[in-house]
């Protein structure tokens, strides 16, 4: 499992848009989407008990649309990759167990935070506030996982 993903993620990374692949058990891929700058659009019933990963062009962690979309499509794992981090969070053993509702409300609240943040820390320098919204997003998802006693790691990629 572990190679095929790796591999995908390697290719994916540097990505001026967003490429999504989703694996089977085996790491086979059995779906790929890609999209733009922004965003990647998925079938629902594609990526349900797969793990699937896809590129964040803008080296951000999770967004709450990811987030959404992980729990609402009950994802075995989901990934970001970027040219600096690959970040995860995977579906606990007795599964999500929190309604989404509850899980957007939080997710998008998290969203907010972190723009308000972002707002009012940013420099104008294109560096530094990629590496400052890097820096809040992840932030904002270790403190939301923590929330809701998901495992969420972030990795340096070489």
């Amino acid at each position: 499992m572990v190679a095929g993903v790796l591999s995908a993620e390697s290719g994916i990374k540097g990505n001026d848009y967003e490429t999504l692949y989703a694996f089977d058990k085996n790491g086979k891929v059995v779906y790929q989407a890609k999209g733009d700058s922004n965003s990647v659009y998925y079938d629902r019933f594609e990526v349900e008990n797969k793990v699937v990963t896809h590129n964040h062009p803008r080296g951000s962690a999770f967004s709450a649309q990811d987030i959404t979309g992980m729990v609402r499509n009950n994802m075995k794992e989901m990934r970001i990759t970027s040219k600096e981090f690959t970040y995860s969070i995977k579906r606990p053993q007795r599964g999500w167990r929190k309604p989404i509702e509850t899980v957007a409300k939080k997710a998008a609240e998290m969203h907010v935070s972190v723009s308000k943040a972002y707002q009012s820390q940013k420099t104008g320098n294109a560096s530094s506030d990629r590496k400052l919204y890097q820096k809040l997003t992840t932030e904002g998802v270790r403190q939301l996982t923590k929330d809701f006693g998901w495992d969420f790691t972030v990795k340096k990629n070489k």
